[in-house]
């Protein structure tokens, strides 16, 4: 386990370095302000959502009703968020309806079966090539009114990244004339998003071992397991040093 940990952890370096690098690259190509631009409008857009509770409209609690409604309404989301992706000059890529056993699965393992809580069962993302564009998208969900989107909730890991370097932004929201199901939007840099099966080999070891739920203890474990090894080939070796010592002087 020791040896998987430090390949872990020499992976998640590497990955941080390309991520970092991919970022400071869209920086470097953007007009000079770009970024300092783009964290304001991720500031206000954070703000409007700052501490929202995000669940299902109370008829959308069963995962027959969820998935009736997901399935309904999902060409009109859509369509109308990847209309804002496009027109700031994104590529949009909806993503297919959650089946019922993955909403099912989700709502028992992530929410003690709280159907309601699962808000990703339409989803898509929109993929920007500059920070400008990317800019651009954000201000317009930050828009109110009511032919606008109804933000309800923003992750922001540009302002602050993962600890892997890996940024973007995913927003749940509503659709207007959708029967308040919320959605959820993943807004990323083409050159990062690229990258992202990379990291996510790294992300499948983590879990298969626990790093995911129990990363603190077992570092903390792994971390003296491996102080005491060094101590001890270390004393191993002052031992043969003195024995050998011995020996030359005898």
């Amino acid at each position: 386990i020791a040896a998987i940990f430090d390949s872990v952890q020499a992976s998640e370096r590497e990955d941080k370095t390309n991520f970092d690098r991919a970022y400071a690259k869209l920086v470097a190509d953007a007009p000079e302000g770009a970024e300092t631009a783009l964290l304001a409008a991720l500031k206000v857009l954070v703000g409007k959502t700052k501490d929202a509770q995000v669940a299902q409209p109370p008829q959308l609690n069963t995962v027959k009703a969820l998935l009736g409604a997901s399935e309904r309404y999902n060409g009109v989301v859509h369509a109308y968020i990847g209309a804002i992706v496009v027109q700031c000059g994104g590529v949009y890529h909806p993503g297919p309806v959650k089946l019922a056993d993955r909403i099912e699965s989700k709502a028992n393992s992530d929410y003690g079966g709280a159907v309601r809580s699962v808000v990703d069962t339409v989803r898509g993302s929109g993929i920007f090539d500059s920070i400008v564009g990317y800019t651009r998208a954000v201000e317009m969900l930050s828009q109110d009114g009511p032919d606008k989107p109804n933000i309800l909730r923003t992750k922001d890991k540009i302002t602050k990244p993962l600890p892997n370097g890996y940024r973007d932004v995913l927003c749940n929201l509503i659709v207007a004339e959708c029967d308040g199901l919320v959605c959820e939007l993943q807004l990323h840099f083409n050159t990062i998003h690229d990258l992202k099966p990379m990291n996510h080999r790294i992300y499948k070891i983590k879990r298969a071992v626990g790093l995911d739920q129990h990363q603190s203890a077992m570092v903390q474990d792994l971390t003296q397991r491996k102080n005491s090894r060094m101590l001890r080939e270390q004393r191993q070796a002052q031992e043969k040093t003195v024995e050998a010592e011995a020996v030359l002087s005898n």
